[in-house]
């Protein structure tokens, strides 16, 4: 399993995917539900500033700003324990990719949408219908999933860079058995 640090790092990748493609489903389901490519954007800013953020549709830095920095931060969150616990390694199938990035996905929206007081929801869930939720938290999976295979495709070239940097050890010759004491010790009688 990998260390914490290693998950974080990863998760550049795969949170980073996430974000990306989540906000442009936002933009894109906003745009055509609400008419503001922002609106959904927006919304995550009501854990900051309250339901008024919900009502905001235009591109502003009090509500955009904020709901991005949100949405990304809470992208990255998941992508860590997506990298720390289901992240297949490289060289897994597709099938396996976007099962585990299902997976996690499905545990965010549960979180997101179902566990949490309804302050620290991601607010989009106020603004768009179910069929844009799913397209959002598929465009998530998907990102999830595309981003951590490229983690896993770096972490591997990295790996195996470094063992072609390691130098050949020369072998040692043959060991002494159990019953042969070291020359320097022996005594000459």
């Amino acid at each position: 399993m990998k260390t914490w640090q290693d998950a974080a790092a990863d998760a550049r990748f795969s949170g980073g995917a996430a974000a990306a493609g989540s906000l442009a489903m936002l933009a894109l389901c906003g745009s055509r539900s609400i008419g503001s490519a922002t609106a959904a954007i927006n919304a995550p800013s009501h854990i900051v500033w309250g339901d008024v953020a919900l009502r905001k549709n235009g591109p502003s830095v009090r509500y955009t700003l904020p709901g991005l920095a949100l949405h990304v931060g809470s992208s990255l969150f998941w992508g860590v324990l997506y990298e720390k616990f289901l992240a297949p390694p490289a060289g897994a199938g597709a099938t396996t990719m976007l099962r585990n990035a299902g997976l996690a996905t499905a545990g965010a929206a549960l979180v997101d949408l179902r566990l949490v007081p309804s302050r620290l929801t991601p607010g989009f869930e106020r603004r768009l219908p179910r069929t844009g939720l799913l397209l959002v938290y598929g465009a998530f999976a998907l990102g999830l999933a595309v981003g951590g295979c490229a983690a896993a495709q770096r972490r591997a070239s990295r790996l195996s860079a470094a063992q072609r940097d390691q130098p050949e050890l020369e072998p040692l010759g043959p060991f002494p058995t159990p019953n042969e004491r070291p020359i320097a010790a022996r005594t000459v009688f």
